[in-house]
Order: structure tokens, then sequence, then C-alpha cells
């Protein structure tokens, strides 16, 4: 599954936001970074493009026009970059789904659950530790879909700018929580666990005692900075990510991809039955569809989903190589058959299920299906290692 994660920051903050981008690259793949920003030297995100080449991450410059940017001088820490979190629909129309996170986090575990989360509001939020009263603004998962069909980036300047002339404050904090009241999914501290509140200021009693080690998400929140502050709590986790260097990531990544099962499909014809669910529902299989003659558009208009990968017009020493790489034969799409196909994965021993209706008399199969038994095909892939 494909996670987009947006920053909103400026570069004086860049050695925050290199610890988290670290943070969220050692502990995830499959993750595309966008960082709205007016002021980052275009270098640094050629660094990342050559350190994340070959993987299925990246981090994505989005620069903006400082003149753009609405903002509230209320807090010294707070500025105007902030506000383009309620910007996020209309800078990444591509994105259905975006988690927002402040500079001042770091992610200490995987995000796929997270984004797995099924709800309806706006925005998916933890409370905020301080003022129980309100929702988080700094880790906020947005449903980028229902804020572009309901137009709530002009609705909320359109409020922002009338709370500013009645003299009320206009944080971005303060002003969504106005604008959303309880229009939003409540998310667990594990996913914004505020020990920036641990300094100078009483977190409510019900967080005091949330652990640090089995949270996800850690917020350096208010003025106290993990680089700065000695008496919060998670101080060592954010300087090990500051200490991480780029040949960690890359040996991450690298691990990771080279963990994913390969599946493998060859076809004749381009309707492949449960695809476009198996994409879905297994992020961490690379399926490879393999064709000796040219794909339609049923297949390459999934090229760029990010666990298919497409070979058409494949010869026979090709497709020696690609049966090679793979774990499994998905033998499920029809009886026509190819005498080599079914040779090299005899030859290299590859486990091999199918249906009743598309099984080959040339194969000795792990499992045969009944026709059209999804629930026992996916079962079966669950638990496949």
């Amino acid at each position: 599954m494909k996670k987009a994660i947006a920053f909103a920051t400026d570069a004086k903050y860049i050695m925050a936001l290199e610890t988290v981008v670290k943070s969220i690259l050692l502990n995830n793949d499959d993750t595309i970074i966008y960082v709205i920003n007016t002021d980052i030297p275009v270098e640094w995100f050629f660094q990342y493009k050559k350190i994340l080449a070959n993987t299925n991450c990246q981090v994505v410059n989005v620069q903006i026009n400082d003149e753009q940017l609405k903002w509230d001088e209320s807090f010294s820490y707070i500025t105007k970059i902030s506000y383009t979190r309620i910007m996020l629909g209309r800078l990444l129309p591509q994105e259905k789904r975006v988690l927002y996170l402040d500079g001042d986090v770091v992610v200490n575990g995987n995000l796929d659950e997270l984004f797995t989360l099924d709800f309806s509001q706006p925005l998916a939020a933890s409370t905020d530790w301080i003022n129980t009263f309100r929702f988080n603004s700094g880790v906020m998962l947005l449903n980028l879909d229902l804020w572009r069909e309901r137009q709530l980036e002009t609705k909320i300047f359109n409020f922002l700018e009338q709370r500013v002339a009645d003299g009320l404050p206009g944080d971005d904090q303060r002003v969504l929580n106005a604008f959303f009241g309880k229009d939003y999914y409540l998310l667990g501290p594990e996913y914004n666990l505020q020990v920036g509140a641990d300094a100078g200021v009483n977190p409510a009693e019900e967080y005091e005692d949330v652990e640090v080690s089995s949270s996800i998400i850690l917020h350096y929140s208010t003025v106290a900075k993990a680089w700065v502050d000695s008496t919060i709590r998670g101080r060592d986790i954010w300087w090990h990510y500051f200490f991480q260097g780029s040949n960690d990531v890359l040996d991450y990544q690298r691990k990771r991809q080279l963990k994913r099962k390969n599946i493998l499909f060859f076809t004749y014809q381009q309707d492949i039955p449960y695809l476009a669910e198996l994409l879905h529902d297994f992020p961490n299989f690379n399926f490879i569809v393999a064709a000796p003659t040219k794909m339609g558009n049923m297949l390459l208009s999934k090229m760029n989903v990010s666990n298919l990968y497409l070979y058409p017009g494949v010869r026979s020493r090709q497709m020696q190589d690609i049966v090679a790489k793979s774990d499994l034969f998905l033998d499920i799409i029809s009886k026509r058959r190819d005498e080599n196909v079914e040779a090299y994965v005899r030859q290299r021993k590859v486990p091999s299920i199918a249906f009743d209706d598309t099984q080959s008399d040339n194969l000795d199969y792990d499992v045969v299906f009944t026709s059209g038994d999804k629930a026992g095909l996916w079962e079966y892939l669950r638990n496949f290692r």
C-alpha cells in the first residue's frame, strides 16, 4: 500500500526534517514524502533522489510562493508555512489520503495499519494533551477527496479571515478545531505521543503514563524540542534517528525489497482475475505479470502501481530469468498453456497454485482451489512464507 505523507516546513527547520524523514524511511517502505516549502535547497532533494533510486520510496519537492500564505504570530514557533496543511487537497491533487506531520516528530514504527483505517470524516487526529477539548493538528490523517468535495480549503481560509477580523487567535490549531468541532475521527495517543507537553506544562493525567516504547509517532510539541530540551521523554529516540546515515536508509530499503515475495502470472489475456484486489490487499507482495504478447490498456493503466511489474512481449531467455526470481506461480488465468513456462516452473521448483478449471496436467500444485474460491486463495496468500 502506497503511503503519502506531507510536511510543511522551511529551510531553518531542515535538521528536524532530515531526522523525521530518516525515521520514516527506516520503518516503512512504499512511501512518498511530500515536503511543502518555499526555500529548501533543491540539492537536498537531489540527494534523496539518489539515495532512494531503485526503491519504492520518494521524497518530493513541492515548492510554493511565499505570498500564498496567511499566518498569525500568536506563537513564535509557528510560521507561515504551517498553514499549507489546509491547502493539501489542492497541492496534492493526485492523492486521496495523506498523513500530515509537523516537523518536530519522529516515526518510530510502521504506518501501514494507520493507512488502512476506515473513517468517513474529513480528518483523523489525536486529542491535544494540554487542551483536551481539542485535537492536536500536528499529526492529521486527511481525507483529501472529502476536502476537495466540500471545498474545505476556501471555507477554512474564509473562516480564518473572519476570526482575525473579530480579534480572535488565528493559529492553525485553534482555527481548525473551531472550524471542525467534533467532525473528526479520534486516533489513539500512540499516533501522537506529545512528549513536548512534559516540559513546563503538565499534560492531562490520562496521558502521563503512556509508554514511549509502545508509540508509533513521537511529537516533541510546544517549545520543548528534543534537540534543545533535556526534560522530555524520548530524546534518545530522536537522536538515534538524527545520527542515522543515508547508507542506513538505503540498506533498510534494499532489505525490504529483498524480503518481498514475487508472485508470478503468465498470461495471454489482459483481464487477470482479482488483480486489482490482490495489489491492494497484499501490498508486501510483488506481482509480476509476464506475457508473450503486447499488453492492452487494462494492464498498462496499472503500470505505476508500486507492487506491480509488467513484462510484455517476453521471450524464452527473459522468461527463464523471471521464473527464477519468482516465489509462487499463480496459475489462475485460463487453460491456455505454454509448455516452456511450465517447464521452467518445474525446473526451478517454484510453488504453484491454481483453480480446478485453470490447472495444468504438467504441474504439481501445492493447492488446487475450487473455481472462484477467492476466500481460500486469500487465506493461502496470507499464510504464504
